[in-house]
C-alpha cells in the first residue's frame, strides 16, 4: 500500500510539469482512473487499520499461538488448556468448537477421556441441544475417537505440510501461510508435476485416485498465457462442497511463480471454518 501511495502522488505531481496542450491532456485522460485508485487505497488503507487493530489484540494472539501449537505438536493424550478455558469463559460456540476440531483432525481423533471431557464440559456450558451439534461433528469425522493415527500425521512430513520456521524460499506456498501449506493445494501441487513414489501418502486421503492422460483434439494447440509465446500447461483444481479464499490465495501464488504452468480454480461455494461449522450447529430449541 504504501509503494502503491508514492506511486499515486508521483503521477498526481505531473501535473506540476504539464506545459503543454498534449502533457495536460496526458494528465486528465489518467485523471478518472487516478482518482479511482485513490479511493481504492483509501479503502484498502481503512481495511488494513481494522485488521491491525484486531490482529494486535491478546485474544487473537492467544488464539494465533494455540492453534500454532496444535499443529506443531497436538497431543490426543492431552485436552487443550486454552480450549477448556474458552468453554469456561462461555466464548463464541463457533471457536470452540473449531478448537475442538483441530485438536481431533490434526491428531486423527481424541483419547476416549479427552473428547468425553470437552463433549461433557461443551453441553453444560452451551446447552443440551448442542449433543446434536457434537453428534453432526462426529458422523462427518471432525470430532471423533482414535482408532488409527490419522492422515494429517502421516502426511505432514512427506507433503511437508508444516515448517517449524517460516520457509526462507519465497516461491514455496508455506512462504505465504507462515509455515503451513494447504494440504489440497500441496497435493494440486504434486500431481501437476511428479507424483510417481508418493502412491502412499496419497492413498491416505479420502476418496479414489486415478491417473488419466487426456489428448487434444486434432488441429488445437496448447494455449499460451497471454503475451508470452511460450506455451504453459493448465492445471484445473476443482472442489466440489467448496474451497477457502486461502487455498485459492495458494494456487494463485503457485501461478505466479510457476513459469510454464497456470493454475485456474473452480469452485461449488466459498466457506471457512465459521460457516462450516455453523451449518453443523444445532440451532438454540
Amino acid at each position: 500500500l504504501s509503494a502503491r501511495a508514492r506511486s499515486l502522488r508521483a503521477e498526481y505531481d505531473e501535473r506540476k510539469e504539464a506545459k503543454t496542450v498534449t502533457q495536460i491532456h496526458s494528465f486528465t485522460s489518467k485523471l478518472k482512473r487516478m482518482q479511482d485508485d485513490q479511493e481504492a487505497l483509501k479503502r484498502h488503507t481503512d481495511l488494513c487499520t481494522l485488521f491491525n487493530g484486531a490482529a494486535k489484540g491478546d485474544a487473537f494472539a492467544a488464539l494465533l499461538e494455540t492453534e500454532q501449537v496444535l499443529m506443531a505438536s497436538a497431543d490426543p493424550d492431552k485436552p487443550c488448556e486454552y480450549v477448556e478455558d474458552c468453554i469456561g469463559r462461555k466464548e463464541d460456540v463457533s471457536k470452540v468448537l473449531r478448537l475442538m476440531c483441530l485438536h481431533s483432525v490434526l491428531c486423527g481423533g481424541l483419547k476416549r477421556s479427552v473428547l468425553e471431557g470437552y463433549r461433557r464440559d461443551f453441553v453444560q456450558t452451551y446447552g443440551h441441544e448442542h449433543l446434536v451439534t457434537l453428534d453432526n461433528l462426529a458422523k462427518t469425522g471432525l470430532l471423533t475417537l482414535q482408532e488409527t493415527k490419522g492422515p494429517f500425521a502421516v502426511l505432514r512430513k512427506p507433503l511437508r505440510l508444516v515448517y517449524e520456521e517460516t520457509p526462507e524460499n519465497p516461491t514455496d506456498i508455506g512462504y505465504v501461510h507462515s509455515g503451513y501449506a494447504p494440504i489440497s493445494v500441496r497435493v494440486a501441487h504434486l500431481l501437476a508435476g511428479e507424483w510417481r513414489g508418493h502412491e502412499e501418502a496419497l492413498r491416505l486421503l479420502p476418496g479414489p485416485t486415478f491417473d488419466f492422460h487426456q489428448s487434444l483434439p486434432q488441429g488445437l494447440a496448447p494455449r499460451s498465457r497471454e503475451g508470452d509465446s511460450t506455451r504453459s500447461a493448465v492445471t484445473l483444481v476443482v472442489f466440489i462442497g467448496g474451497c477457502t479464499y486461502t487455498e485459492v490465495s495458494a494456487l494463485r501464488f503457485l501461478s505466479r511463480h510457476t513459469e510454464d504452468r497456470e493454475y485456474v480454480v473452480a469452485t461449488t461455494a466459498f466457506i471457512n471454518g465459521k460457516t462450516l461449522l455453523e451449518s453443523l450447529t444445532q440451532k438454540s430449541l
